[in-house]
């Protein structure tokens, strides 16, 4: 276990104290035991059985949930290893998608610094992002008015590994939640053994913490249940540690009933990218809505962690994608 995940397994084992109240020793030992027991037993991860309150569940509510094992059943499933590098690979991402995109997206281990000089003069910010990064890791904001030396800037970007972005003006109704974070959406799709793709219950809006630039949930955000049928936000906000909000704490918009813009427009887009790598049937969409009411893509992650989806409206999404995932093993073995 990382040093992170130890930090993250004390932060809700202390939620989880909260809620319940204090207990003794003995109660915290049988505790354990039984998230041990879950481990051992269903693959259920240690943060699982916190972050999805299992100590207040009996077997049959805990077998709803995607835990982290089922988790890697599923990646592991519908998804092609050599395939899901397009999305590991932001640039390689950034190509095979370029109709979905919608901004300038520079490579800095590709591109010269002729290049990176037209595209800071085009652009007054950049945002950065590491090639292979996750979980708002790594992001910021470049301003590119404000550089002395570009030659130094392009040198030093080229050691880190890093993706330079146009930065999406995001619709004004985002940003209305935190304007220096992009907000955005996270809509799972699965494309059945039928060659059909679905979106999946579990979508959820995200909004960033005042001051920061990352919107992600593992990264001090806010999510939030979106209703897929009608892209209402169907559930108050939670962020990693479990508080819950009915508005944004610190503006004071109200978080449950907002309407996302577009919602057909971005349904209508994660099912037709769902399309582009077939081999990957699992992915998680993050998108946002420009101020003119563009819909693009920021990434697709093939491993996307279940938990955001989950712990938004405290619902377990196993059975959506149990007999899907069971269709595509099937098809895969011939039967």
């Amino acid at each position: 276990m990382t040093v992170e995940k130890v930090h993250r397994f004390r932060e809700l084992f202390s939620k989880a104290q909260e809620k319940i109240g204090d207990l003794s020793f003995w109660e915290k030992f049988c505790l354990l035991i039984d998230a041990s027991w879950e481990k051992y037993r269903h693959g259920t991860a240690r943060e699982d059985y916190f972050q999805y309150e299992f100590y207040k569940k009996n077997n049959r509510g805990r077998r709803e949930f995607i835990t982290h094992g089922r988790s890697s059943e599923i990646h592991s499933i519908c998804n092609d290893s050599e395939k899901s590098k397009i999305f590991v690979d932001k640039d390689l991402f950034a190509q095979v998608f370029k109709d979905f995109i919608g901004r300038d997206i520079l490579d800095l281990h590709t591109v010269s610094y002729e290049e990176f000089s037209i595209f800071c003069s085009n652009h007054e910010k950049a945002f950065k992002k590491p090639r292979g990064g996750t979980y708002g890791k790594g992001v910021g904001i470049i301003s590119l008015t404000e550089i002395k030396n570009p030659r130094d800037l392009y040198d030093d970007l080229r050691k880190e590994d890093v993706l330079l972005e146009e930065v999406i003006i995001q619709h004004p109704s985002l940003a209305a939640f935190n304007p220096t974070s992009l907000n955005s959406m996270r809509v799972v799709t699965i494309l059945g053994a039928d060659g059909v793709p679905e979106i999946m219950p579990g979508a959820v809006l995200r909004v960033g913490r005042k001051g920061r630039v990352a919107d992600n949930f593992h990264h001090y955000g806010i999510a939030s249940q979106i209703d897929i049928q009608t892209g209402m936000v169907c559930s108050t906000g939670i962020d990693k540690n479990g508080n819950r909000y009915v508005v944004h704490p610190d503006v004071g918009v109200p978080i449950i009933g907002f309407v996302v813009p577009m919602w057909d427009e971005i349904c209508n887009t994660v099912l037709a990218a769902a399309k582009i790598v077939p081999e990957v049937r699992f992915i998680g969409w993050d998108v946002a809505v420009t101020k003119d009411a563009k819909v693009v893509l920021i990434e697709g992650n093939n491993r996307a962690d279940p938990d955001v989806g989950q712990m938004s409206d405290g619902i377990g999404k196993w059975h959506f994608y149990e007999k899907k995932v069971t269709e595509i093993k099937n098809m895969k073995e011939g039967k």
